[in-house]
């Protein structure tokens, strides 16, 4: 599957109401009226995006984050995570298992699930697309909750600018200003946690 037919999927996917997308039933319905081909790669895109794969990289994750503490150049006490988009979401989740990870940073990523936040040890910083409904929604009730347990957590949503804003190599959603200011954020917000 190339690039292309990533973003495709990628966008057919997000096309789909969130409760058909979180409903195996449905997504498999909405499947069939696909060709063959397309079919096939959206299963295998659906499989890398399936709430067990995404277990399976948070787990990864906290490996990588223990390993990293274990290396002589690196400053245990000085480890953060970063993600853009399902990665945001992985970085959010991180944050949850691991109680030594510094700072976290989510740039327009799905919040961790609720119920986990006090675990959570890292200063976040959230950066998200005021066009990018799907995510940006839930980003109230993620400030809500970490708000309700002491959590600190600020967060940017950008008017005008989509899902992906950061990613200069996709003209169609790529926003400068928001882009620019985010990078801003982002290197204060490592500054002042690390």
């Amino acid at each position: 599957m190339g690039p292309q037919q990533i973003l495709a999927g990628m966008a057919f996917l997000r096309s789909a109401p969130p409760e058909v997308q979180h409903d195996p039933t449905k997504m498999g319905a909405l499947l069939e009226a696909r060709g063959p081909e397309e079919q096939r790669s959206l299963r295998s895109l659906m499989k890398v995006m399936s709430p067990s794969q995404r277990e399976a990289f948070r787990r990864d994750l906290l490996v990588i984050a223990r390993f990293l503490r274990t290396r002589p150049e690196v400053d245990p006490g000085r480890v953060a995570s970063r993600g853009f988009c399902m990665g945001g979401g992985l970085s959010a989740r991180l944050a949850t298992l691991d109680s030594e990870l510094r700072a976290c940073l989510i740039f327009y990523g799905e919040p961790p699930d609720l119920a986990r936040i006090p675990a959570i040890g890292a200063v976040v910083l959230g950066l998200y697309g005021g066009d990018d409904a799907r995510i940006t929604e839930t980003v109230p009730g993620f400030a809500e909750a970490m708000k309700k347990a002491g959590k600190p957590f600020s967060y940017r949503s950008y008017p005008g600018a989509k899902h992906a804003f950061f990613n200069d190599t996709r003209k169609e959603t790529y926003n400068t200003s928001a882009a620019t200011d985010a990078w801003k954020r982002t290197l204060e917000f490592l500054r002042e946690n690390l």
